[in-house]
């Protein structure tokens, strides 16, 4: 059965795939119901599923099975798993974004989003808590970030400086039709830092996109 899905879809193995959207359709199962659904051999099931356990795509759970008495070991799709589905696009944000325009007037989106960046802001901010050091900061406001789909590299760290090389952001769309939530990010990234931030942008060489340069400077740095 045909199915839309997300990037990387097809850089899965496809036994792989068959195994996931089978079990999205029929819900948890063990491997010989899944081989006899899938055609092939169970060993070749029971490798699949055990492969993407080990991907963290699955959880496995020991179950009362069909034979009376013994249980099996039952195949599911994991939290993780749910993000190789469709979710819903920038353009649902989008079309969200300009009802709340037409219904709140011109500014109302930009209010929403603020308050987006003060939660977001409030978010990290407690989780690095105890990062004491610019460096500790970089490093965990990194890993908070691409866990909210940013992917980010730091580039240089020093006593009182960091510079982080940013090569996509889940926002572009929305920074593309509101231009003022880049300031808003950019605000909110230098009060969790408890640094100045300057934002610039590298020309995209050739067919690549264009990078996003974060520096973060000590407040008492010159």
């Amino acid at each position: 059965m045909p199915v839309r899905i997300p990037a990387f879809w097809d850089l899965i193995r496809p036994r792989w795939r068959a195994v996931l959207f089978e079990l999205k359709v029929s819900g948890a199962m063990p491997a010989s119901e899944l081989s006899a659904k899938l055609g092939g051999s169970y060993m070749a099931a029971r490798k699949s599923c055990e492969d993407l356990v080990k991907a963290g795509y699955l959880n496995r759970t020991r179950q009362a099975g069909n034979i009376v008495g013994r249980p099996e070991i039952f195949f599911g799709l994991s939290e993780k798993a749910s993000h190789l589905f469709p979710q819903c696009r920038p353009g649902f944000t989008l079309e969200l974004l300009n009802l709340i325009k037409r219904m709140h007037g011109e500014s109302a989106p930009e209010r929403l989003i603020f308050q987006y960046f003060q939660a977001l802001k409030t978010r990290y901010q407690e989780a690095m808590s105890a990062a004491g050091t610019m460096e500790k900061k970089a490093i965990m406001l990194m890993e908070l970030r691409e866990a909210d789909g940013c992917i980010w590299r730091i580039d240089e760290v020093t006593a009182g400086f960091v510079r982080i090389f940013e090569f996509h952001n889940p926002l572009q769309a929305i920074f593309a039709s509101y231009s003022r939530v880049v300031q808003m990010e950019q605000g909110a990234l230098a009060e969790i830092m408890g640094a100045k931030c300057l934002r610039s942008e590298l020309p995209a060489l050739m067919e690549e996109q264009a990078r996003v340069v974060l520096e973060f400077a000590a407040l008492d740095s010159n």
